[in-house]
């Protein structure tokens, strides 16, 4: 049994990659020669808690949520970036019992081109030279975001609605056809449009996300299309790739495609009909194989009413829609939500906040959240910045000014031998808010009264009384 283990140890620590477990409790029971290598571990990690040796690990998340996550892609520091998958381990009765990460690191682009130059001028193995040209332009899409990062394990909830958007994009994916992304900023768009293009036949091809919003429509077409030597002043000599040829053979995402100009919607539809692209400054067509999804939150039907958006290209683009819901119509997946953002900035802020009371959740459930999943986002980072950081769990107190706190407004204590007048109830929750207003205009009553739309001297008999 010892030659045995010694036998194992040796293949594991013999591996390229790292390999790390840990037991249900989160503590290190594996940790290979290629992790202590790729996370600068020198001392023996076993026996301590993965979250000491690896803040990226996210093990203990794996086994909280029994799902994997496979290929994330996390920079460790400003020379090494990881893929990472992590998995569950299940003893035989499904229970979750401990989980296992493997890290890979992904060359950097200049070692890799060193290493091709080397090869051509010493090396004439046609096989090794095919292979580190493969390496070496999947790691040019990974450093310049030309890969798609998310996959339909990261998109997290229960509720159903987002069950039905994740199976009709799960299906969409496994064809070519054109998807269209429906719904309000914050809920999601670009994180599906990453899914769709990992589990489509392109996902070893390049992804390429544009939001068509923040490109000035002067040079959105050049953007899109590429130009030729001296289409414009300042081209370059030697013309440039759109991010259509950029593309090719895999996924454009075109976010708010609703912002475009009606000009570059009739060259995007000869995209989509056609196949083919015109460079700026060129007259031939250049023939592209790409997949589009488009996301909309604004109602481009009502946007063709008002003749700001091609009905043609709005059936093309419409061939899949997928409705995402708002947050508001995901209550029940706020939870969920909520506790992989506390898992995140905790990694992030070096916190050890475990979850949020079923109070403060509450609260959370009452706010409408115009923002969305962006919005409570940010709601629970700028918590846990603010919270006593010795605190392992935000309360309700903890929560930041908003108008969620004015949902609850403290009653006076009564017993049911003692009834207090309505008339001071009223006058109490009255004073209570005041005060709270007045708290955020740091004691200005001037712009406390106009905000309330009450006289000043309205507003100091309430504070008397």
């Amino acid at each position: 049994m010892k030659n045995r283990q010694i036998s194992i140890e040796q293949i594991l620590n013999s591996a390229y990659d790292g390999i790390a477990s840990v037991d249900k409790d989160g503590k290190v029971i594996l940790f290979n020669d290629a992790a202590k290598r790729i996370f600068h571990v020198t001392g023996n990690p076993l026996g301590k808690h993965i979250s000491e040796i690896s803040p990226i690990a996210r093990m203990p998340e794996v086994m909280k949520d029994a799902v994997a996550e496979i290929n994330h892609i996390t920079k460790i520091d400003r020379n090494t970036t990881v893929m990472t998958s992590r998995m569950p381990i299940l003893d035989e009765y499904g229970q979750v019992i401990g989980a296992v990460a493997i890290f890979r690191e992904i060359p950097q682009l200049e070692e890799l081109s060193e290493k091709l130059k080397g090869s051509i001028a010493v090396a004439y193995d046609l096989t090794e030279l095919l292979s580190l040209n493969r390496e070496l332009d999947n790691a040019k899409r990974v450093i310049r975001g030309l890969k798609g990062k998310y996959s339909f394990e990261d998109i997290l909830g229960r509720n159903k609605y987002l069950k039905e958007a994740i199976e009709k994009a799960k299906r969409a994916a496994k064809t070519s056809a054109p998807i269209l992304l429906i719904g309000d900023s914050g809920t999601g768009k670009e994180l599906f449009a990453h899914a769709i293009h990992n589990e489509s036949s392109r996902a070893s091809k390049p992804f390429v996300r544009v939001n068509c919003a923040a490109i000035s429509e002067s040079i959105l077409e050049s953007e899109l299309f590429g130009y030729e030597e001296g289409a414009f002043t300042g081209a370059k000599k030697t013309g440039k790739k759109g991010y259509f040829e950029q593309a090719d053979h895999g996924t454009v995402f075109l976010d708010e495609i609703g912002k475009i100009s009606l000009s570059l919607q009739a060259k995007l539809l000869r995209v989509l009909q056609e196949k083919e692209i015109i460079r700026v400054g060129a007259s031939s067509p250049i023939s592209i194989d790409v997949r589009i999804v488009a996301a909309a939150n604004n109602d481009l039907e009502a946007e063709i009413a008002k003749g700001n958006f091609r009905e043609d290209l709005y059936y093309r683009l419409n061939m899949v829609p997928i409705h995402l819901p708002s947050l508001k119509e995901r209550i029940d997946d706020i939870g969920i939500l909520s506790d992989h953002m506390i898992s995140l900035y905790n990694e992030e802020y070096g916190r050890k906040v475990t979850g949020i009371t079923a109070e403060a959740l509450s609260l959370l459930k009452q706010k409408e959240w115009r923002g969305n999943i962006r919005e409570l986002s940010n709601y629970i980072g700028r918590t846990m910045i603010d919270m006593d950081p010795a605190k392992t769990q935000i309360e309700t107190g903890d929560l930041p000014d908003s108008d969620l706190k004015e949902k609850i407004i403290p009653l006076p204590e009564h017993t049911s031998e003692t009834v207090i007048p309505l008339s001071q109830v009223i006058r109490d929750a009255e004073k209570t808010y005041i005060e709270k207003i007045l708290k955020q205009n740091k004691g200005n009553k001037t712009k406390t009264a106009k905000q309330l739309k009450i006289s000043i001297r309205s507003l100091y008999n309430k504070l008397q009384n």
